[in-house]
């Protein structure tokens, strides 16, 4: 009883907060691509993507190993920690080699560089995983609402001030900081008896059994990153714009697999020596095809609506890969539910 209270509670905190991430999201995409038109958009979208080509090698395959260790019982914020922070160095630093190298326009490759730097923020997601490992998603969200609400008064500001591409690039930085502060914060005031104490043993723990995971964090980069460039490379700012406008929307319906990733995750862990492992592994990922099933039908029969309702005429020729985006949906929750319990 008692545990099915603490899930019932995490789901809540989970949809609240998800909730208004998907509506914080769609409110500064609606705003900016209206505001910036296809071809800056496209351009603000390309940055945003290029920046964060390297983020599996800062991430290190750590996220999903940093609940489950929590949920085990185990101290292991400091290794981690240490961890980030010398794979967002190393990422930095082949980020803007490869930039140099791949990208002709100086302003381009300044942008990239700066907003790259947004990237060392992962080092702070160390507490939002230790959160949902102990099930306290509630902290988590607090974290991720005050990033949102600091993102869409900043972003409305500044549109209202009439700011150029480069001044939004440079406040989108500060977002991520704001999230990875506010988890550091709230992590010091309600856990302040958590003693920190760095252990070699438990950083060549955490290597071993992340460092598999830089292969799939490879094949999840190309998969989710590299259509964006190559529509840029190939094709022009302004087909970016239109593809982008469509993915962002697209993307919000995978939210709903997210909040069962990160309430449902951790119970799972804590059952997978039980009997009970084998039911509550298929509950599990029929729950998450499901809802993914459930969001896409409607969207995608009222797509064209949507993207009228959403954008202006210009992004009238998104209504075609906002629906394909929409059918991938299904096959990327079965891909995230898999790759969790994997």
């Amino acid at each position: 009883m008692k545990a099915n209270i603490v899930f019932l509670k995490n789901l809540f905190w989970e949809v609240s907060g998800k909730g208004l991430n998907i509506a914080s999201v769609f409110i500064i995409n609606f705003v900016l691509a209206n505001y910036l038109g296809p071809d800056l958009f496209g351009s603000y979208s390309y940055i945003i993507t290029f920046s964060s080509i390297f983020l599996f090698i800062s991430e290190f395959g750590l996220e999903r190993i940093e609940i489950r260790e929590t949920v085990n019982g185990k101290k292991i914020i400091d290794s981690s920690l240490l961890i980030r922070l010398i794979m967002s160095l190393i990422s930095y630093l082949i980020l803007i080699v490869i930039v140099t190298l791949i990208e002709n326009n100086a302003q381009t490759i300044l942008l990239i560089k700066v907003f790259a730097v947004s990237n060392f923020a992962t080092v702070g997601y160390v507490f939002r995983n230790f959160f949902l490992g102990k099930f306290k998603n509630i902290y988590s969200t607090i974290a991720l609402n005050s990033k949102d609400v600091f993102s869409v008064i900043t972003k409305v500001i500044l549109i209202a001030n009439g700011a150029s591409l480069e001044t939004l690039i440079y406040f989108s930085i500060i977002d991520f900081f704001i999230e990875s502060i506010v988890l550091f914060v709230i992590f010091r005031i309600r856990f302040s008896d958590y003693k920190l104490s760095f252990q070699f043993k438990e950083v060549k723990f955490l290597i071993n059994k992340s460092f598999p995971l830089i292969v799939s964090g490879l094949l999840i980069l190309a998969y989710k990153k590299f259509d964006l460039l190559i529509i840029n490379y190939y094709l022009s700012d302004f087909e970016t714009g239109i593809y982008s406008s469509a993915q962002k929307i697209s993307n919000a319906i995978l939210m709903g697999t997210t909040v069962v990733l990160m309430v449902y995750g951790p119970v799972l862990n804590k059952s997978i020596n039980t009997e009970s492992y084998k039911r509550k592994r298929m509950m599990f990922l029929e729950t998450i095809i499901s809802i993914t099933i459930v969001l896409s039908i409607p969207i995608y029969l009222f797509a064209e609506q949507i993207i009228g309702l959403v954008f202006s005429v210009e992004y009238a020729p998104s209504i075609h890969p906002f629906k394909i985006l929409v059918i991938k949906n299904v096959f990327e929750a079965i891909f995230l539910a898999s790759g969790y319990i994997i």
